[in-house]
């Protein structure tokens, strides 16, 4: 069934390029993938409110969509660092062109994990290299980039096979594999790449990269004043206890709408599928219905697990950015005495600062129950990884300043802050036991301060995150502490071309 439904959705791809008759008329455009070292510079015009976000909570946007962006807003004395980004992402040709970029180098961590308030053993350093190959045919775009990253392996947020710490072998997989088609307010996904939705620098409650990228099959429809977002994805099989394969799916949508020259709104809705030969039934694709009354009036609470949320944000006059996210799971339930409902919520500012800097901070908490349910296979993760938020049990917290080094490089100053109970993703809720409070059992505290530094120079790429994290209760022991240097660094060379598809 899983492949029947890769098959369907590939073929109502192709069908609408088939049938369309204006398939010449429109000009595609790749993403800006969530790693691109150039990505945080222009997140920072936004947090300055230079530039408009294109899709403001959604990630990936287009490079066309940034470089619109970037284009209305020249004047003033960002205009280096945004001219510096409109020659980058601009394709050479238009209407059909190709682009390869290879891309060697390394990869030098303390931990695995990518998230550093979160780190792991061991320390290490990894090769890591891709190839980024771009193909644009009028109103398609084709998209891949097979990628050797050798840490992934030991990196507990991967969720395909792990090795021995000491191995050096290769590990592949695609950050970016798909074919798209773009036509006016319309845009269809079928295949890989990496998303995040909820307030930028934050990892999304509902969708996130923490356990990297995965396929789907998405479509989009998206205006000045609206964006409409629907994902069907395509999550590992597993197997439960008798031994039988289990069919796993998140379907998620979102629903975006400006309200205002300031003010802007979104409603969203995800769910868990799950179940031995189980196909994403009609309702549940269909990104017009409430997924809450489906599972409840509808279909039955049976192998689903629903959560909604919604959020709001607000540029004041003086250009601060204000915005709040929350999330309910099972927001229609029967017994909450014994199963309560899980949330998780984020606030978050942000805004110009002195010169040419930006300034941002933000709070996102988890309730103890978060993401999880009695049955392991209906929690919002794949193989113990969150699919959207990586931890449940805790609250973070983070200030960061930013201000470009002329107009290719991005340094910050980042304080950050972790509290974690014991609940972990990876464990079911015991409905019969007594709820502790939140956050649960001994409580570990990590506090950190850190240096950022991302962006290109010539044919040299690099992103670095190099700080001290203060623990307190390391793995949830009391009265213990530890203070040590947690840091990632990559570094590549890229070398590429592009030219004219005829």
């Amino acid at each position: 069934m899983l492949a029947a439904s890769r098959i369907a959705a590939g073929s109502t791809l192709f069908l609408i390029l088939a049938l369309n008759p204006a398939v010449v008329a429109g000009q595609a455009s790749p993403s800006v993938p969530l790693d691109d070292p150039l990505l945080p510079l222009f997140e920072h015009l936004v947090d300055r409110g230079v530039v408009q976000d294109p899709t403001p909570s959604v990630r990936p946007f287009r490079r066309s969509d940034a470089v619109a962006a970037l284009q209305a807003a020249r004047n003033g004395p960002d205009s280096a660092l945004i001219d510096r980004l409109i020659e980058t992402w601009s394709p050479i040709e238009p209407g059909t062109s190709w682009e390869v970029n290879v891309r060697a180098g390394l990869d030098a961590f303390t931990s695995p994990r990518r998230d550093l308030m979160r780190p792991v053993e061991p320390s290490g350093t990894r090769v890591l290299g891709d190839v980024q190959a771009y193909a644009i045919l009028g109103p398609v775009v084709l998209a891949s980039r097979p990628t050797i990253e050798q840490r992934i392996a030991i990196d507990p947020d991967w969720t395909g096979n792990r090795v021995d710490a000491s191995a050096t072998c290769c590990r592949w997989h695609f950050p970016e594999a798909y074919v798209g088609y773009q036509q006016g307010f319309l845009r269809v996904h079928l295949g890989q790449v990496a998303r995040n939705w909820g307030p930028v620098g934050v990892d999304g409650i509902a969708m996130s990269n923490v356990a990297y990228a995965r396929d789907d099959f998405a479509f989009e429809v998206l205006s000045r004043d609206l964006h409409l977002i629907s994902t069907v994805g395509f999550l590992r099989d597993t197997s439960d206890i008798e031994g039988n394969t289990i069919r796993r799916y998140q379907v998620a949508s979102r629903l975006g709408i400006r309200l205002g020259e300031r003010l802007r709104g979104a409603v969203w809705q995800t769910a868990v599928l799950e179940g031995p030969a189980r196909d994403v039934e009609g309702p549940f694709r269909n990104p017009m219905v409430l997924l809450p009354l489906v599972n409840q009036f509808g279909m039955g609470d049976r192998d689903n697990n629903v959560m909604v949320g919604a959020e709001i944000g607000w540029r004041t006059p003086n250009g601060i950015d204000l915005s709040a996210e929350l999330a309910i799971d099972d927001i229609v339930q029967r017994d909450i005495e014994r199963f309560p409902h899980r949330w998780a919520a984020t606030i978050r500012a942000a805004g110009p600062g002195p010169g040419r800097s930006s300034w941002r901070a933000w709070y996102t908490r988890a309730s103890s129950l978060a993401f999880r349910t009695g049955d392991p296979m209906e929690s919002f993760t794949e193989r113990g990884v969150g699919l959207g938020r990586g931890w449940a049990d805790g609250d973070r917290v983070e200030v960061r300043l930013a201000h470009p080094i002329g107009d290719q490089w991005l340094a910050a100053v980042v304080l950050s802050g972790f509290r974690h109970g014991e609940a972990e993703l990876d464990q079911s809720i015991d409905v019969d036991a007594a709820l502790e409070k939140w956050p649960t059992g001994t409580i570990e505290r990590n506090l950190r301060a850190a240096v950022q530094l991302s962006g290109r120079t010539g044919p040299v790429e690099a992103r670095g995150d190099v700080g001290i994290n203060h623990v307190t209760n390391p793995e949830h022991q009391g009265g213990q502490g530890r203070t040590g240097l947690e840091a990632r660094v990559t570094l590549q060379l890229r070398l590429g071309t592009q030219g004219r598809l005829n």
